[in-house]
């Protein structure tokens, strides 16, 4: 393989590691709302946007 696929491995890991990040947050803040209790989504606070 070439220069050219290295350089496009190194930026498709450098957005992974991104959106692995953000992601994973998003998901902890689901999953934390979840195991709250509260079974009405309007009447979740962590859930409002």
């Amino acid at each position: 393989m070439g220069r050219a696929f290295q350089n496009r491995k190194a930026s498709m890991v450098e957005t992974v590691a991104t959106k692995t990040k953000v992601y994973s947050c998003y998901g902890r803040e689901v999953y934390m709302a979840a195991i709250s209790g509260v079974v009405d989504p309007t009447a979740n606070l962590t859930c409002v946007a």
